[in-house]
C-alpha cells in the first residue's frame, strides 16, 4: 500500500485541455461547463449552479496541510476561486470525491444555498452558507425561482466504511421557463 501510495504521489496530474468562461455567459438560457469529475458548473436563466465540486489535486482524509487519499488524473478546469460565487451548491452525497471540504471552503458565502443528501450537512461548515437544505428522495426546495428535487439514484452515501446511514440523491431542476 506504501508503495502505491509513493507511486500516486510521484504521478503528475495533466492540464485540463479546456478552460471555459462563465463571465461570457449570458444571463438567460441555459450553459453548462464540466470542470471535471463530478463537477459542473451551470448557469440557468442567470441562476449560477455547480454539482459536487472537487477542485483539489487529492481526496480523502485531511490530515492537518496534508490529504491522503486518491489524486486526480487531469486538474480541475477551473477552481473556485475563478467561479463567479455560486447560488446554489448541489452535493449528491457525502463520498470524498463529491463532498470535498476544501473545495467547499473556496465557495464559502452567505449568499449561496448549499442542497445535499439526507444526513450529510453535519460534514459542512452550514454557517458559512446563506442555507443548508437537506432533501430525501421526493422531497424539493425552491432557489432562486428553480425547483430543484431529489430522487433515488442506484448508489450509496456513505463517507467512510461505517456511516452508511448517510442519504444519497440525483437531483432534478426545474425552471420557470
Amino acid at each position: 500500500m506504501l508503495r502505491q501510495l509513493s507511486r500516486e504521489n510521484a504521478r503528475r496530474v495533466m492540464p485540463p485541455l479546456y478552460k471555459p468562461d462563465p463571465s461570457r455567459w449570458s444571463d438567460t438560457g441555459l450553459h453548462a461547463a464540466w470542470l471535471g469529475h463530478s463537477t459542473v458548473f451551470l448557469k440557468i436563466d442567470g441562476i449560477k449552479l455547480i454539482t459536487d465540486p472537487v477542485f483539489s489535486e487529492k481526496v480523502g482524509i485531511e490530515i492537518g496541510p496534508l490529504t491522503v487519499g486518491i489524486k486526480r488524473l487531469v486538474a480541475a478546469a477551473l477552481h473556485g476561486h475563478q467561479l463567479p460565487a455560486p447560488d446554489v451548491i448541489l452535493l449528491s452525497h457525502a463520498h470524498m470525491d463529491h463532498l470535498d471540504r476544501p473545495s467547499l471552503r473556496s465557495l464559502y458565502s452567505p449568499e449561496t444555498t448549499v442542497i445535499t443528501a439526507t444526513k450529510t450537512s453535519d460534514l459542512i461548515r452550514t454557517s458559512r452558507f446563506g442555507a443548508v437544505h437537506e432533501l430525501n428522495w421526493g422531497e424539493q426546495v425552491e432557489v432562486s425561482g428553480l425547483k430543484i428535487r431529489a430522487f433515488e439514484v442506484n448508489h450509496w452515501g456513505a463517507r467512510v466504511r461505517t456511516d452508511t446511514y448517510r442519504g444519497y440523491n440525483g437531483y432534478l431542476i426545474e425552471s420557470p421557463r
